[in-house]
């Protein structure tokens, strides 16, 4: 997943008496801020990709409107994210494991629960079954059998 791209909805969060949620959310998509930035002027945080999204439409912070300078995010702010421990993006798909924010992003590029296109039959098929899958697709096995994973 490109870095720039990377949304974590709040509900991943594992809950902490210790850390408010709503606090480290981005000011545009609402979601945990990601490689956050603040305007100069109001100090408005907000995820990299979303300002350089909403700076795409308008030179003007989207939320004080006023020219947008970006400015280093806030050390307690950054210290809070670090704290953050988030369940995987893809434990819908099995993976139970959460990890702190910063090394969420590594482990959901290396997750085993990952989704794969098969190179041979176009299936999605998880990382951790990809090597018996392709197998199994170059020996024609799976073109007239269905794998359930």
């Amino acid at each position: 997943m490109d870095s720039l791209h990377y949304q974590i909805h709040t509900d991943r969060v594992i809950p902490s008496e210790k850390i408010k949620v709503e606090y480290l959310t981005c000011f545009l998509c609402k979601n945990i801020l990601w490689q956050p930035e603040k305007c100069e002027e109001c100090n408005t945080h907000f995820c990299k990709y979303c300002k350089k999204f909403s700076l795409l439409k308008s030179k003007k912070c989207p939320s004080c409107l006023c020219e947008y300078i970006s400015k280093s995010a806030d050390f307690y702010l950054n210290e809070d994210l670090k704290d953050l421990v988030i369940k995987c993006i893809y434990s819908m798909n099995g993976c139970n494991k959460a990890v702190e924010y910063d090394l969420l992003q590594n482990h959901e590029n290396d997750c085993i629960y990952n989704e794969q296109i098969c190179e041979e039959c176009n299936k999605k098929i998880l990382k951790k079954n990809y090597h018996t899958h392709i197998i199994l697709c170059k020996n024609s096995v799976c073109n007239n059998l269905q794998i359930d994973y």
